[in-house]
């Protein structure tokens, strides 16, 4: 990261407050430390050496409980971009004193490798699935362990395949594509939410769009987010390797934050003089799933189309509306559709407190955040949340089991496949 550029931003901040309206740690907190202004604050004491970097744990818990949700960014009159002002302190820290060892077990023994991280998953669906979890659960032992209680409850249901499982049952070679994408299917779409992506790759296909899947790592996005720079760099060239090889004229993804990524590697690659001019013809082919299917629109209004009775709320996930600018595609997709009435919630655009592993590692500040949201959604008496990031999937259909209610979350491309069946 270019320390160049983090000087400007902190250097950029007048301490007004706007950001207090909108950050969400700060709502449901509080405390200075919880708002931009507070954390910019810290970490120019850190930067002056008035604390240690990754030594003071109150100054670690403040920089670590920032979502990285862009709320401030974009309400800011000076425009500081507080989130990569927070990985960059991130990084100082892991790079003075390591990165904690939830993160080296969740990322880099996790995410950055597909055979552990594909163990993993079919280990928790063996324990979801084999009445394991219920003696665990009636013997009370996750009782005294409350973190990891938490995180056994925020769990989503895994299903049984992967998409990568049924990856050759859902892929054909189309006679005559009009053209060809690579899609792009990040590690919780895949393993957790694998319908999502079997839905966008069977619509497409019905759109006569031909369909390449490369195996492809992490995004990185997540690793960016902890400060690891040099392991989403390594996984960035191997993600643009694979897709640069194919004929493809876009590279398509369902998942907002790994569209936020994927379109940032060109600025995350600058720096290399191997790679700079190859990220940066990625990042440009890079298109989020609900962009391709309005350019697409006309082709399929003109198909026969089913009715879809259902009531919508539409969440928009922080890296769709702040992070790619993205919030009329998603709601275009929706209303589309027949029988679908779409309900505004208030504050569609405020984040639901997932921000990928913060929900299982922040448990409190998360679940304060996801009380809002759930009352929100409850307020438009949908039957059904829509949103475009398997994160937001997991956190809000994780709010809505705890209230008991029985609202199903899906992406939009779920609903137009619907329609198109």
């Amino acid at each position: 990261m270019d320390y160049k550029l983090i000087k400007q931003e902190l250097g950029k901040c007048n301490k007004c407050g706007f950001c207090q309206e909108v950050c969400p740690t700060f709502k449901v907190d509080g405390r200075e430390g919880t708002v931009a202004r507070g954390r910019i604050w810290l970490v120019k004491g850190l930067e002056q050496g008035k604390f240690a970097w990754g030594r003071d744990k109150s100054v670690n818990e403040y920089i670590g409980n920032c979502l990285l949700c862009r709320a401030c960014v974009s309400n800011c009159p000076a425009s500081v971009e507080t989130d990569k002002i927070m990985m960059y302190a991130r990084s100082q820290a892991g790079a003075q004193v390591g990165f904690p060892l939830y993160y080296r077990l969740a990322y880099r023994a996790g995410l950055s490798n597909k055979r552990n991280l594909k163990v993993g998953t079919k280990v928790m669906r063996f324990y979801q699935k084999s009445g394991i979890k219920w003696l665990v659960n009636k013997s009370g032992v996750l009782n005294l362990m409350g973190q990891l209680k938490g995180m056994e409850e925020r769990m989503p249901v895994i299903p049984p395949k992967s998409f990568r499982d049924m990856l050759y049952e859902l892929v054909h070679d189309l006679p005559q594509p009009r053209y060809k994408v690579g899609v792009f299917v990040g590690c919780a779409t895949n393993h957790f939410f694998s319908q999502v992506a079997a839905s966008a790759v069977r619509v497409l296909q019905k759109l006569n769009i031909g369909i390449v899947v490369p195996e492809v790592q992490c995004c990185g996005g997540p690793h960016q987010s902890a400060g690891d720079f040099e392991e989403a760099k390594r996984l960035a060239k191997l993600n643009i390797d694979y897709f640069l090889n194919q004929e493809i004229k876009y590279v398509t993804t369902d998942c907002a934050t790994c569209g936020s990524a994927l379109l940032e590697y060109g600025e995350l690659l600058a720096g290399d003089p191997d790679y700079a001019e190859k990220a940066r013809l990625f990042s440009s082919m890079v298109i989020d799933l609900n962009k391709l299917l309005v350019s697409e629109q006309k082709t399929w209004e003109a198909m026969p189309l089913k009715q879809v009775n259902c009531r919508v709320t539409y969440h928009e996930p922080c890296h769709l509306v702040r992070g790619q600018k993205i919030t009329e595609e998603p709601r275009t997709v929706i209303t589309s559709v027949p029988g679908v009435e779409l309900v505004e919630m208030k504050d569609s655009n405020r984040c639901c407190g997932g921000a990928g592993a913060y929900e299982f590692f922040h448990q409190n500040l998360s679940g304060k955040i996801l009380a809002q949201k759930i009352q929100n959604i409850k307020d438009t008496k949908a039957d059904t949340v829509v949103t475009c990031c398997p994160a937001c999937m997991m956190q809000i259909s994780y709010g809505l089991r705890k209230e008991n209610l029985p609202l199903q979350v899906m992406h939009p491309v779920q609903l137009l496949e619907k329609a198109l069946s």
